[in-house]
């Protein structure tokens, strides 16, 4: 682990070095702050790109500490209910009975749970109602990417997006839709995506900014 003073904050980030990328790269989430380093490139100008994004940052780490210990489903939050000795999360606020990472371990199963359920039937849905064909679906446990599409139509989705509101869901999945047709990013894509969701760039900006609550 490797430490960094931004400003009036001191950070720890990881180092993570692959050839899949052209440039460096800085990713910010709930596990923390990772630097990703083409190969060839060196730590010292890692640290040198960190510094020079400080306040991207910090503001990043700010919005996952606002919501830090707290839980949400389908962008409303939720909160531990124990009955009868088995967790659960309810709309109903409660006394908590466990330890707050007991809660956490419980909660990512709980949500891994409601993604496997959700996400396949809505794909199902969308597809049929703009005529999308698409191979299979898996929900998995991605670390940096919210949803993928291979050239053989096989759609993958990240079981964090059931933290946000059933709008920013249908994007992700319209947005991997949409590769089935068109692989890449060009106007042509985006066209299509507006086609279906106009308003797609305010949910995108919801996703990027980690907001989950839909207030």
């Amino acid at each position: 682990m490797n430490y960094l003073t931004l400003k009036s904050q001191k950070i720890s980030y990881k180092i993570r070095r692959s050839k899949k990328v052209a440039r460096v790269t800085i990713k910010v989430n709930s596990e923390g702050v990772e630097l990703v380093l083409p190969l060839g490139v060196s730590a010292a100008k890692g640290e040198e790109f960190l510094r020079s994004k400080a306040k991207w940052i910090e503001k990043k780490l700010n919005v996952l500490s606002k919501d830090n210990g707290k839980y949400f489903l389908l962008g409303k939050e939720v909160f531990p209910v124990t009955s009868n000795g088995i967790l659960n999360f309810s709309s109903a606020a409660s006394i908590k009975t466990q330890t707050d990472e007991a809660i956490k371990l419980e909660f990512e199963k709980f949500l891994f749970a409601k993604a496997q359920q959700y996400i396949p039937e809505r794909v199902a849905q969308l597809a049929f109602q703009y005529d999308f064909e698409f191979n299979r679906v898996k929900v998995k446990k991605l670390k940096s990417r919210w949803g993928s599409c291979s050239s053989k139509k096989n759609l993958s989705f990240n079981y964090r997006l059931m933290e946000y509101s059933p709008a920013v869901i249908d994007y992700v999945i319209i947005h991997e839709l949409c590769h089935t047709r068109i692989m890449n990013h060009s106007k042509k894509f985006w066209t299509l995506v507006g086609g279906i969701i106009p308003d797609y760039k305010l949910l995108k900006q919801k996703l990027n900014k980690r907001e989950r609550s839909e207030g």
